[in-house]
């Protein structure tokens, strides 16, 4: 399935994409000598019509590069957790910081940072492994290091998180609202929504299943014509 945009439209996509999607590693150089420049052998792909991709910033199947400013984040978010591990931790457990500053820490890195960035980020960091599934076998991009950034993608958006929402539709209402422990752990979850009832919490479920389907037709249905 291909639909061919007014070239006006494209235009307005060139210059408003940089500008929203404003990119962390396009201005690093080491990232840009790392891995090679694949928009050729995208747009060259014989599986694929991916101009369209191309056209609104995703030129590469390189799910690190599509990524961006998205993989900038996890990756300081990983720094992050190796500061709390095995510095604030310590200092801790010899009791240079106090309980509610470690705390308060401990329960933004886990899980409300991470959480944040996977419900903010989902459907791109769908659509970046999904481009490496379509990718021929030729491509540049399918690295043992691109695979591996991909499954576990997969697995953190395609598994792991419907797994999290329907653990919570499970969850007593009550729990949801006044448990202290579990708000500060699985808030970000839920913060959104309204759960007067349990079929507020089908939202979760849905905005992960929405956002797959979506990507999965956009690749699936280029075998078709209009």
């Amino acid at each position: 399935m291909s639909i061919i945009p007014p070239s006006n439209v494209l235009t307005m996509f060139k210059i408003v994409i940089p500008v929203v999607m404003f990119d962390i590693m396009e201005s690093i150089t080491y990232f840009q000598d790392l891995w090679p420049d694949s928009e050729d052998d995208m747009l060259n792909s014989p599986n694929l019509r991916l101009t369209q991709l191309v056209d609104i910033g995703y030129d590469s199947f390189n799910p690190i590069l599509n990524l961006g400013t998205l993989f900038m984040f996890i990756l300081m978010y990983l720094v992050q957790v190796a500061i709390f591990i095995f510095i604030v931790w310590p200092l801790r457990y010899f009791k240079f910081i106090r309980g509610p500053t470690y705390f308060a820490i401990k329960n933004r890195l886990f899980w409300k940072a991470i959480i944040f960035i996977l419900v903010e980020g989902y459907i791109e960091f769908i659509l970046s492994a999904r481009l490496l599934f379509a990718s021929h076998q030729g491509s540049v991009d399918r690295t043992p290091l691109q695979w591996t950034v991909c499954w576990f993608i997969v697995g953190i958006c395609a598994i792991l998180m419907p797994v999290l929402y329907t653990m919570l539709a499970t969850q007593k209402l009550i729990i949801l609202r006044k448990s202290k422990r579990f708000r500060r752990r699985w808030l970000s979850l839920y913060d959104d929504i309204n759960i007067k009832d349990k079929w507020g919490l089908l939202f979760n479920i849905i905005f992960c299943l929405r956002r797959i389907i979506y990507v999965e037709i956009a690749f699936t249905f280029q075998a078709y014509p209009c």
